[in-house]
């Protein structure tokens, strides 16, 4: 059948992509998932770590800069002050001596002092021009220094390179000079080497007698600083400098700038006024640390600078945030790797766990599988130990058996639902067949419509509808509603319309139709059942109605105007309640193109969700909404869907029954050929070839001429046999009408006859010998009629044939 999946063996897997072939089992889930959960929360520590530990280290590598720079300006102060206090000592014993000692003695005491101090690299006690010592000095600027080879040497700076030198021009002997205080003199290069010498003013004299007598200083090479500044950065990126207040390089790793650019002239050259503000903070005598873009690495730094108390010199240590990046990574990378390491284990302990569960479901999986094919007698695997997966296997057990047993039991209670749908479903049809689906003979021939509809809340219903002929001229119709639902008021509904039926045979007052069936009914009732009855009977020709209600909705008149008003009828209760009830007939006149709506309560009574009710008035509002001069099916049509906008989808609570009819005002044919005939045999035979020629010409078809001619005739040798008065002198009348319904009207003013009732009836079935004579053409004309009527107006009777047309002929067409 189509839509059914093929049998799960044959069923093709899909292929080509992976997440489509690979089978995500409870195992793969369960790893994949705490990898997942494992891997964002490694993500988030590492991240984390990463994030505060980088905030960390850069407060950390500022706080290191910076007591990196206050470490080394210590240990250069720390030793510039030790040959700062060495030469103070010498010039102070000096002072106090007048500077009386000898040049012999001055050279041994710059022999000790470089003896003593291995970082000094030379001592030197010059004289002032135009002072003299107590005793006077062959030279008078001794300069006792450090050869490379360790020992000591001398030279009279009086002279350079063997003439004479102005030694007391040099910015070492005139700075103590000009500033009469021990100084620091910027560096400087002396034969090759990179120094710094430290000066101190020599006096003698006290008060307005004291006066400047030379200086005596030591020198010391800058190398130790290249030494010092070498050891203190631990990064390949970290570097430190010196220069002076004046921003001259004293030592840097860039030794062409050394002793030749300051800071300011590297600022000019690069064209940074970041440097350059740099600079002029570095050189204002303040300790900070900045960030900068170091211009010797092009890496971002952290630059810490301390000024030096022992000289007017500043001190920088330049810190790369690369080495502190790279520390950083390591560090991520490390409990990234740690992380992973355990990620790793904890796979493998999920795993093994996973396949203890795993396994055991496969099993049961796979005999699940069995059952789901509908072999609910498959062995189930044993169930193993006290887990949770061996409860799993007893519960499918027990749900295996269970099961098998709930369908032995469904498949009983299927048989039998499906039995009583059956059953219902032929009752419906049964009910539907019982109430009429097509109109009478007698309606089409009369213009009458009419338009039922039936609609059972259930399978079948307690609700009816009827109508039936009872004569030529009248149709008896009835609608009627059961107590209760469903098979039970069915029943009782068959009843009740084969009861109406069978009275209506012998008795055409509804009151005392309803009257007998309520006799047959109320006697033997145990259930207590009654029915609703509205009957009438409606006399085609005038539009007389006589009708009785039994507890009956009172049936609504549809004007052609659109105006609606209920149809007054008596009270009576409902058939089968009480042995002993009159049921009353009224009457009326239904006029040609009202419409007489009769219903049940299920249409006043239709509810909504919220119990709300139809009603009268919603049912002359649909009525009168189908318009002027609606016909039957316009009105029943409006009235169902008011109901149905009305509910707004609510289940019907009760069955739906409508019945509507309406008289037709059919204009009189055309009488398309007449003639007035003597009542004679002559005249007769003349009037029927008139006739038969007339119909000639207008080319009827030769099947309607027989059937015409053979109306004709029996109608007038009737008139004339049974109507004609002894003397003669009676007139007959004959008129032909055509068109698609064909009739032929014959009048005559004898005395009443009917030749449908009171002509002679044939024995057909008797042998020609043995059959009585007449009545014949009057059998014939009944047979090859569509219709056939009789009325008395006044002194005259008028019979009416009314002819079928042959197939695919109509009047004034022949082949």
């Amino acid at each position: 059948m189509q839509g059914e999946l093929p049998p799960r063996k044959n069923r093709k897997q899909p292929t080509g992509h992976f997440f489509m072939t690979f089978r995500w089992n409870i195992r793969h889930r369960l790893q994949v998932s705490a990898t997942i959960v494992a891997g964002v929360i490694l993500g988030f520590v590492v991240g984390w770590g990463y994030v505060s530990g980088k905030e960390e280290i850069y407060r950390e590598t500022q706080s290191r800069a910076m007591f990196l720079a206050e470490g080394a300006a210590a240990i250069f102060d720390g030793r510039m002050l030790r040959q700062q206090g060495t030469m103070r000592g010498i010039a102070s014993a000096l002072d106090s001596d007048g500077v009386g000692i000898t040049l012999e003695q001055a050279k041994k005491l710059e022999s000790q002092v470089l003896w003593e101090d291995k970082e000094i690299f030379g001592v030197c006690v010059a004289l002032a021009p135009g002072f003299s010592p107590q005793e006077e000095w062959a030279d008078r600027a001794p300069y006792t220094f450090r050869m490379p080879d360790g020992t000591l040497g001398y030279r009279n700076l009086e002279y350079e390179n063997g003439k004479p030198s102005a030694y007391w021009e040099e910015a070492w002997f005139q700075l103590a000079a000009e500033r009469k205080k021990p100084v620091w003199c910027p560096p400087y290069e002396w034969e090759g080497i990179l120094m710094v010498t430290f000066s101190c003013p020599l006096w003698t004299g006290e008060g307005e007698s004291k006066r400047f007598a030379g200086v005596t200083t030591c020198d010391l090479t800058l190398e130790w600083i290249d030494e010092q500044l070498a050891t203190l950065p631990d990064g390949p990126d970290d570097y430190a400098l010196l220069m002076d207040k004046k921003g001259l390089y004293i030592a840097h790793p860039q030794k062409e700038l050394v002793l030749r650019k300051t800071m300011f002239q590297v600022a000019e050259e690069k064209a940074s006024a970041t440097i350059q503000a740099f600079a002029q903070r570095m050189v204002s005598g303040e300790s900070g640390v900045e960030e900068h873009i170091s211009f010797v690495t092009d890496q971002k730094s952290w630059v810490a600078y301390v000024p030096l108390h022992s000289a007017e010199w500043i001190f920088a240590a330049v810190l790369s945030q690369d080495t502190m990046r790279d520390r950083l990574t390591g560090l991520a990378l490390q409990q990234a790797g740690i992380g992973i390491g355990g990620l790793l284990l904890l796979l493998g302990a999920l795993a093994w766990v996973a396949r203890t569960i795993t396994v055991p479901v496969e099993t049961l999986h796979r005999a699940a599988r069995t059952l789901a094919d509908g072999n609910l007698h498959a062995e189930l695997p044993a169930p193993r130990g006290g887990d949770e997966i061996a409860d799993l296997t007893r519960s499918f057990s027990f749900m295996r058996d269970h099961l098998i047993q709930q369908m032995d039991e469904l498949a009983k209670t299927t048989a039998v639902r499906e039995r009583m749908e059956s059953e219902l479903r032929i009752a419906h049809d049964i009910q539907m067949g019982l109430v009429p689906k097509e109109l009478p003979a007698v309606a089409s021939a009369w213009a009458l419509d009419l338009c039922p509809v039936l609609e059972p809340a259930r399978e079948v219903g307690g609700d009816f509808y009827d109508f039936f002929p009872i004569g030529e001229n009248e149709l008896a119709f009835l609608v009627g509603d059961v107590s209760g639902k469903g098979v039970p008021a069915a029943l009782h509904m068959a009843a009740t319309r084969s009861l109406l039926r069978s009275f209506f045979k012998s008795e055409s007052d509804p009151g005392k139709v309803l009257a007998r069936i309520n006799k047959e009914l109320a006697p033997d009732n145990p259930s207590c059942m009654f029915v609703t009855l509205f009957c009438a009977t409606l006399r085609l020709s005038d539009g007389l109605l006589r009708y009785s209600s039994a507890g009956h909705n009172p049936p609504l008149l549809v004007q052609p105007d659109g105006s609606t008003s209920f149809l007054k009828t008596p009270g009576a209760p409902p058939v089968g309640v009480l042995l002993s009830v009159d049921f009353p007939t009224e009457e009326t006149v239904l006029p040609a193109g009202v419409v007489l709506l009769l219903y049940t309560d299920g249409v006043t009574e239709a509810s909504t969700r919220t119990h709300d009710l139809y009603g009268e008035e919603r049912l002359e509002n649909a009525a009168t909404a189908a318009g002027k001069n609606a016909t039957c099916q316009q009105v029943v049509t409006s009235v169902l869907s008011g109901i149905r906008f009305f509910v707004d989808g609510a289940p019907a609570s009760d069955d739906i029954t409508l019945l509507a009819i309406q008289r037709t005002e059919v204009p009189e044919p055309e009488k398309t050929w007449e003639r007035e005939i003597g009542k004679n045999e002559q005249e007769s035979k003349d009037a029927i070839n008139a006739l038969d020629s007339w119909m000639e010409e207008k080319n009827s078809c030769s099947e309607l001429r027989y059937s015409v001619r053979l109306a004709f005739e029996e109608l007038a040798t009737n008139a004339i046999k049974y109507t004609a008065p002894p003397a003669g002198g009676a007139r007959m009348k004959a008129a032909f009408c055509g068109g698609s319904q064909p009739q032929l009207i014959f009048e005559n003013d004898g005395p009443f006859f009917d030749p449908w009732k009171d002509a002679t009836e044939p024995d057909i079935e008797a042998p020609p010998s043995a059959r009585e004579p007449g009545g014949l053409g009057i059998h014939l004309v009944r047979a090859i009629a569509a219709k056939v009527s009789y009325e008395r107006k006044g002194n005259t009777n008028i019979c009416l044939v009314e002819f079928f047309p042959p197939a695919n002929h109509s009047f004034g067409s022949q082949e």
